[in-house]
């Protein structure tokens, strides 16, 4: 009947369950010979051979050694970086790869004292594993609602990060912020101007006086209040001359020019035909030009409110001159943002055609992704840095740059996904660690905030302990959550 309905032939030549039944069994030696392999393999497979002179990792503890042949032994080791560097000092492979050697061959090899650098890296990223030389330094308030001021007293948290873009959008050319340091001086912070000759760096700061009235009006300060800021962030931003009018030589003298009785300190405002002005001051000898900011910043120290008047075609012929320095002023008074429209500020910084660029982002927040390491030193009241973000799992090998001179000279340090630093003596040391070119820049006005590790220095590495001392003056406690809790 089967062959009938499958075959439409009555007459069953061959029967199907046989087949079926045949390749069923053929499978099951298959599967039972491929087990059978892999158990053999695991009986008679070796289990890792013991080096003369090399780093060791136990397959069952993961402990780590430094193995030597004179005298033939097992250095337990604190780390990994520790292991390399010892190997450094014993003449061996310190870059070598580590073998894996079944605990069972370690137990007969006589052993020495434990040795190394406590506190140094287990993670030596290659090149694969490490950032891309971006770094950022962030600022971020959190406003008090139940106060009458939410602005008041913000709270305020300070990260680094690395490896990742500053957030936010950038300060925008006409946007300023104003900061009130930890020192009790205030800063405006503001773009930088092509005139500065600050290659790179797209924003500053500068100091401000705030009970200077001048001050106050020409840069439209009245009322406005400065927001908190870290030491941390405020010393990542380059700083330029103090904002207040310029010293002017001879000034209220007469000029000695012109058919009017015109005095040196004067400014004249001049019309163009498109509809904006031009700001000329009248010098001893000539005449300088000067941005709007610095026109109203004079005027407002001298006698009078109104601008100098001189005829245009006076003023065409006059000398021009470049004695005043004011080079670093705004070109016109900022806007300033308060907390509530960017409570989150940060500067970011990067190598671009061998020289170092930095700016200051604003916005709402780190970003979605972002979930930074509280660091123990957290204090919350911007004197330290409270938390860092570097991708876990990898790291940073770079060289502390503070200009354009020293990106590729200045000091080598590897900084963890913990947020610690460590400093590599040299170039030797860190091939040896299997830390090998290139040390890509890192801005050193970020790197001073992290809290620093351990030398990583062979002759370190050759310190034997029984047991590991700690510096009660050096160890910060986390405290008790039950402490903050209310008695009942």
């Amino acid at each position: 009947m089967e062959s009938a309905l499958v075959r439409k032939d009555a007459v069953m030549i061959h029967e199907p369950a046989r087949t079926q039944m045949r390749a069923t069994a053929a499978g099951a030696v298959v599967a039972v010979a491929i087990i059978l392999g892999f158990l053999v393999y695991g009986l008679i497979k070796p289990k890792g051979t013991l080096p003369d002179n090399g780093i060791v990792i136990s397959e069952q503890t993961g402990a780590v050694f430094v193995a030597t042949s004179n005298p033939r032994q097992l250095i337990p080791v604190a780390n990994m970086a520790s292991a390399r560097l010892l190997l450094m000092t014993t003449g061996g492979t310190a870059s070598g790869t580590p073998s894996r050697v079944d605990e069972s061959k370690l137990t007969d090899v006589p052993r020495g004292a434990f040795t190394g650098i406590p506190g140094a890296p287990e993670l030596l990223p290659d090149k694969d594993l490490r950032v891309s030389p971006e770094w950022a330094v962030c600022d971020q308030l959190s406003r008090k609602l139940d106060l009458p001021d939410p602005d008041e007293r913000p709270e305020l948290r300070t990260t680094a990060l690395a490896g990742i873009a500053a957030p936010g959008r950038r300060l925008g050319p006409k946007e300023g912020l104003l900061l009130a340091a930890p020192n009790g001086q205030t800063y405006l912070v503001f773009t930088a101007d092509d005139e500065m000759g600050m290659t790179g760096t797209a924003t500053v700061r500068a100091k401000v006086d705030l009970g200077n009235a001048a001050v106050r009006e020409t840069f439209q300060l009245t009322g406005q209040k400065a927001r908190k800021v870290s030491s941390g962030l405020l010393n990542a931003i380059p700083e330029v001359a103090e904002l207040r009018a310029p010293e002017i030589a001879q000034r209220g003298e007469p000029t000695a020019f012109g058919s009017g009785n015109h005095k040196v300190g004067s400014v004249v405002r001049m019309e163009r035909a498109r509809g904006d002005y031009q700001f000329y001051v009248l010098l001893k000898n000539g005449k300088q030009q000067v941005s709007e900011t610095v026109a109203q910043l004079i005027r407002s120290t001298t006698a009078g409110t109104g601008w100098a008047e001189m005829p245009d075609n006076e003023m065409i012929h006059l000398q021009a001159v470049n004695s005043l320095q004011v080079k670093d002023f705004p070109r016109v008074a900022p806007t300033i943002l308060n907390i509530e429209k960017a409570p989150v500020t940060c500067l970011g910084w990067t190598p671009k055609d061998g020289r170092p660029t930095s700016a200051v982002t604003v916005g709402d927040s780190l970003g979605p992704n972002v979930k930074p390491v509280q660091l123990a030193q957290a204090d919350g009241n911007g004197e330290a840095l409270d938390s860092f973000y570097l991708p876990p799992g990898r790291g940073a090998v770079v060289r502390a740059a503070t200009s354009e001179y020293d990106l590729q000279t200045g000091p080598i340090q590897l900084v963890s996904d913990r947020g610690v630093k460590f400093g590599i003596p040299d170039t030797r040391t860190a091939e040896g660690l299997g830390l090998a070119a290139p040390y890509l820049p890192a801005p050193e006005s970020i790197l001073r905030l992290l809290p620093e590790g351990p030398r990583l220095d062979p002759r370190e590495a050759r310190r034997v302990f029984d047991a590991v001392p700690l510096d009660d003056s050096k160890i910060l406690r986390r405290k008790d959550p039950r402490e903050a809790q209310p008695g009942g």
